[in-house]
């Protein structure tokens, strides 16, 4: 019997470009674990209780760990179908022991489970704090801060955010890999929203490219939008970065757009250039997904020149879709 040969999935090129709302990240804001553990002032709601829970975040296990996951917490209406179900691995009495068989009536029945670092992210309380010892409760140490003491939200590529979705996200089957299941990803930085201040060896690099990166600047090499009073708009024609403007006008979004998008979809043909079947065997890329703000997504797209077809898919944030420059409601998703 011929042995049949292993599918080979597409490939894909995902591009990061400026202000891209789809590639940043809520405010890492500090735990009330973490803040009840170095004794800092609780988060609370407007009535003064404390938060009934905290935020998790995804980030990585250092180590393994070994949890007891409680039979039966994964549904409210599981218990109603225990005679489905093959035994727990074992107990917990009351004193948080584990026994292989029960010990009494109050003993837990539970799963034993070892979480470890390959497993990828996990939702987990926030623990960090600043270097004063203070909680973070936004992107900055404090309102107004400079850049220098604001943590950046944006992805510098956008490889953790298909990670997260991989690792996060559910298909109606109920399984995870939404995404590395259908395709594999190349990631490149063309016009990034977040950018590596300090620099970042080759050897930690998660996008396509060689040798280590620079320490980057704001404004000239990554053009984010929050915190509002540090954002940065990619070079208009002519002209330099300006920050003066955190809130255009759409008459002045209309002047800008031009010079951007030479600039974004310039960027992109360039590494269009690089982007090739390899003798390796691996599968050619096969389509584009650009990733940047809303009113830029669509013009960006099609000003690209591929050096073979291929269909390029804009990203864009939903909402910001309603405020096209066509009016307030158009849609300029509609029109990839």
């Amino acid at each position: 019997m011929t042995a049949m040969a292993p599918s080979v999935k597409p490939k894909i090129a995902v591009f990061s470009g400026p202000t891209a709302t789809i590639q940043n990240s809520e405010p890492l804001v500090t735990s009330n674990k973490a803040r009840h553990k170095y004794g800092l002032p609780l988060r609370t709601n407007p009535d003064g209780i404390p938060l009934r829970f905290d935020a998790l975040r995804p980030q990585r296990l250092a180590a393994p760990v070994t949890v007891y996951i409680e039979q039966f917490s994964a549904h409210p209406l599981e218990r109603d179908a225990a005679e489905l179900y093959a035994p727990p691995d074992g107990y917990l009495d009351p004193a948080g022991v584990f026994h292989s068989e029960r010990q009494g009536p109050r003993d837990i029945p539970v799963y034993e489970v070892t979480l470890r670092p390959e497993d990828g992210l996990y939702p987990l309380p926030y623990m960090a704090c600043q270097a004063n010892g203070q909680a973070w409760e936004d992107d900055g140490a404090m309102p107004q801060a400079p850049a220098a003491q604001c943590r950046q939200p944006f992805y510098p590529d956008a490889s953790r955010l298909f990670e997260e979705i991989d690792r996060l996200g559910l298909s109606d089957d109920g399984l995870a890999s939404l995404l590395s299941s259908k395709a594999d990803y190349d990631f490149y930085r063309a016009v990034p929203s977040g950018g590596y201040t300090k620099g970042l060896p080759a050897s930690q690099r998660t996008d396509m490219g060689e040798g280590d990166i620079a320490p980057e600047t704001l404004g000239r090499h990554f053009f984010p939008y929050r915190p509002a009073y540090l954002r940065w708009e990619p070079p208009m024609t002519g002209s330099t970065c300006s920050s003066t403007h955190p809130y255009p006008s759409w008459a002045m979004l209309r002047s800008v757009l031009t010079g951007q998008l030479v600039m974004t979809a310039t960027a992109i043909s360039l590494m269009q250039s690089t982007i090739s079947c390899r003798a390796s065997g691996r599968m050619p890329t096969v389509g584009t997904v650009w990733a940047s703000w809303s009113f830029r997504t669509s013009s960006s797209s099609r000003r690209v020149r591929y050096k073979r077809p291929m269909p390029a898919l804009g990203d864009t944030w939903p909402q910001a879709a309603m405020g096209a420059l066509s009016g307030p409601w158009g849609n300029p998703a509609r029109r990839l």
